[in-house]
């Protein structure tokens, strides 16, 4: 079966390959989805861009055996942008 899908990208966005699109709409492959909202929701003091770091530092260093997961999500945040102090004005 042949399929065209047409979509806009976000200013700067790669094209996807075609054996990624294939790998995430396969039954035969689980694929984990983490969201910059995921890493913000609890740490709201996050920029976009800092959470978009999280999740690709995340991505690449996660220890495979325990996968990401909350804990892990407030770990990498913490290390790499602490919630700021209040400041008293």
């Amino acid at each position: 079966m042949k399929v065209t899908i047409e979509f806009e990208l976000p200013e700067g966005q790669e094209i996807p390959r075609v054996e990624d699109i294939l790998t995430l709409t396969s039954p035969d492959w689980h694929i984990e989805k983490w969201h910059i909202s995921d890493v913000q929701g609890d740490h709201d003091w996050l920029t976009d861009d800092q959470a978009r770091e999280i999740l690709l530092w995340m991505n690449k260093y996660h220890d495979a055996n325990i996968g990401i997961n909350w804990e892990f999500i407030a770990s990498v945040v913490e290390n790499k942008f602490p919630e700021p102090e209040e400041v008293d004005a």
